[in-house]
């Protein structure tokens, strides 16, 4: 596969943020596409399943299984939260990635060397895909997972389940949009009452 087109993402979503907008995370993935599986791969599992650094260094293939015929992905968190384990449906492109990434069944993310990568190789990768006013970091990129997540309506104890926090404080941290007027209460309580109203 090609390089590609280096990205480029508008500056008002870098500044101040912990994570890219839907449209710009949207293209990000389109570039890690044609560059190519290896980039893919690591997009996908920071950004889209929103794994650590550390953990995609650390992926084994045999985190990737079947759960009633469903392939899934199943990650361990840390410190305090270390013997809990999140599990993630994983779609057959995204299995089939996955496996082409590792090029042995017993193996995690392999480069093109055979050795596995170290956080600062993905953060390099990434650089490469993304041409920005501020850095592209792996962590930027779980952020962008964890805020779409609360700002879709995912609710704080399944955010903090999926990102493997052992406090629901540090998932808070993520919600960019706390306290914004849109997502008061009060306002789907006054939509039951309109509906409610007569014609």
């Amino acid at each position: 596969m090609g390089t590609g087109k280096r990205l480029c993402v508008d500056a008002k979503y870098t500044q101040g943020a912990a994570a890219l907008s839907r449209v710009e995370f949207e293209r990000f993935v389109t570039a890690a596409r044609e560059h190519s599986l290896n980039a893919l791969a690591l997009v996908l599992l920071l950004g889209v399943y929103g794994l650590r650094v550390s953990e995609v260094c650390e992926l084994q293939l045999e985190q990737l299984n079947c759960n009633h015929g469903q392939p899934v992905l199943r990650v361990a968190g840390k410190g305090r939260a270390a013997n809990e384990t999140s599990t993630f449906t994983v779609s057959h492109e995204v299995r089939q990635t996955l496996l082409h990434a590792a090029r042995a069944r017993d193996s995690g993310l392999l480069k093109r060397s055979g050795h596995p990568y170290v956080r600062q190789e993905i953060a390099a990768l990434l650089r490469t895909l993304c041409q920005l006013q501020t850095r592209l970091t792996p962590h930027r990129l779980r952020a962008t997972f964890i805020t779409r997540a609360l700002n879709d309506g995912a609710a704080l104890r399944d955010g903090q389940d999926v990102a493997r926090h052992a406090d629901p404080r540090t998932t808070r941290l993520y919600d960019r949009d706390a306290g914004a007027l849109t997502r008061h209460p009060l306002h789907r309580l006054l939509g039951l009452t309109a509906a409610a109203s007569p014609a």
